[in-house]
C-alpha cells in the first residue's frame, strides 16, 4: 500500500497519510532508463533516482546508525530536483530502508504543497555572521542564536524542547516569543555551509512542528538561518527556489517504510 504525505495536525502531531492507488506508469517507473547514483556517506550503499517522464522514484539505503529525518528528506529531494531533465517532478515515489523517522515524514509533508512553502518563506531570513577564530560550533551557535535574539527587545524563551515530537528528534537553537506573545521566531544557527539537506530541512522541520503544537497554532512564525558562511551555493538556490514555486508534489511512501507507530491499522 501506498500512501501520499500531506501537512495536517493529526495524531499528536504527525502528517495526513492518504491511501493513494499508483497508475501504470508510476508502478512502471521502477524499469526506467534514466538512472543516477550516488552513494555519500549517510547512505551507506544506495541513493538512487530514476525518471520517467514526470515521475521520480528515489531509493535510498541508509546506513544502520542513520535515520531517514529531515536532513535525508532533503538532500534526497535535492538530488532529485538537480537531475530532473523535465523539469519538477510531478510525483515521487519514495522507497527507504530501514523506515522514515515521524519528523522525516512531517519535513516532507510541508514540501508537498505550495501553500505551506510559501507561508514558511514569507517570514523567513537568512543572515551571515561571521565566525571568531577558534571558535567551536556549539560556541558559534550560541553567540550567533544570542545575537539574532537581541534584534527582537521583549524576546521571551519558549522552550526550544517543545516543539520535539513525542521528546525526539531536534529542536531549534533558539525559540521565543516576539512582539508581546503574538509571532513565534525560530532561530537555526549553522557554522557550515548550507543547502537543501543542512540548515534549508531543518527550518521546514522546525516550522512544521510548531505549526502542530495547539499552543502556536494561531501565531505567524518567522524563521531566521544565521550562518557563518555567506556563500549561497547551488543546493541553497534550489531549496529557496523549490519554496517560492507554484508547484504541488506527490509525494509518496510505501507503508513498510512508515515508523511503526504509524502503520496502519492506526491512520
Amino acid at each position: 500500500m501506498w500512501y501520499r504525505v500531506l501537512p495536517g495536525m493529526r495524531h499528536g502531531g504527525g502528517p495526513l497519510l492518504v491511501p493513494r492507488v499508483l497508475s501504470h506508469a508510476e508502478t512502471a517507473v521502477g524499469s526506467a532508463s534514466e538512472v543516477f547514483g550516488k552513494a555519500p556517506d549517510r547512505y551507506g550503499d544506495t541513493l538512487c533516482v530514476q525518471y520517467a517522464g514526470c515521475v521520480a522514484l528515489a531509493n535510498v539505503g541508509l546506513k544502520p546508525d542513520e535515520t531517514a529525518g529531515c536532513r535525508v528528506v532533503g538532500e534526497v529531494l535535492d538530488e532529485v530536483l538537480k537531475h530532473a531533465v523535465d523539469g519538477t517532478p510531478r510525483v515521487v515515489l519514495w522507497r527507504v530502508k530501514p523506515v522514515f523517522t515521524l519528523r522525516g515524514l512531517l519535513t516532507l509533508s510541508y514540501l508537498a504543497l505550495p501553500r505551506e512553502r510559501r507561508e514558511v518563506m514569507l517570514r523567513f531570513s537568512r543572515e551571515f555572521l561571521a565566525d571568531q577564530p577558534g571558535e567551536q560550533e556549539g560556541s558559534y551557535e550560541k553567540r550567533a542564536s544570542r545575537t539574532i535574539k537581541e534584534q527582537y527587545p521583549g524576546a521571551e524563551c519558549a522552550g526550544r524542547s517543545t516543539l520535539r515530537l513525542g521528546g525526539r528528534g531536534g529542536s531549534p537553537d533558539e525559540l521565543c516569543l516576539v512582539d508581546n506573545g503574538r509571532e513565534l521566531l525560530v532561530i537555526e544557527a549553522k557554522k557550515r555551509r548550507v543547502g537543501f539537506g543542512e540548515g534549508g530541512s531543518q527550518i521546514i522541520q522546525y516550522f512544521a512542528q510548531a505549526r502542530n503544537r495547539p499552543e502556536y497554532q494561531g501565531l505567524p512564525i518567522r524563521s531566521v538561518l544565521v550562518t557563518s558562511d555567506a556563500v549561497r551555493g547551488e543546493s541553497y538556490l534550489r531549496w529557496e527556489a523549490f519554496l517560492r514555486s507554484d508547484h504541488e508534489v506527490e509525494f509518496l511512501v510505501r507503508e513498510e517504510d512508515l515508523p511503526p507507530g504509524l502503520r496502519a491499522p492506526w491512520l
